[in-house]
Order: structure tokens, then C-alpha cells, then sequence
């Protein structure tokens, strides 16, 4: 598991952007995002993560946010 901040997140859209220190930033949809936190995502907020290789590239998955 890595740690990232959530740089952008939409909820009216569904996806945004996490950085991972010492890596790229990483897509992520609401498709990836843990159940419970799918509708408590907000910008700035610190996640646990796993990077897999989307259609388009790296992208978030089992993201869940850190308490």
C-alpha cells in the first residue's frame, strides 16, 4: 500500500488526481475509491492506495481515506 494526498477530486464528476510523494501524481475514478469513502473523498485529504496500470495508464485503486 502507498500513502498520497488527494490533490483534485470532483464528486459531481466521479474522478481527480493523487499524489504520491516521490512518484507522479495518479488518476483516480470514483470506480476505485473503498465503498465507505467513496462520498467523503475531498481534496487534501491523505489515502492509503495501490497504483495498477488503467486503459490510460497508472490510476488509483482500493483507495481508502486515512483517519
Amino acid at each position: 500500500m502507498l500513502v498520497g494526498t488527494v490533490k483534485q477530486y470532483d464528486q459531481q464528476k466521479g474522478w481527480g488526481f493523487i499524489t504520491i510523494p516521490h512518484e507522479e501524481e495518479v488518476y483516480v475514478h470514483a470506480r476505485g475509491i473503498m465503498p465507505a469513502d467513496r462520498e467523503q473523498l475531498r481534496t487534501g485529504d491523505q489515502v492509503s492506495l495501490v497504483v495498477i496500470q488503467g486503459q490510460r495508464g497508472p490510476q488509483a485503486a482500493r483507495v481508502r481515506i486515512m483517519r
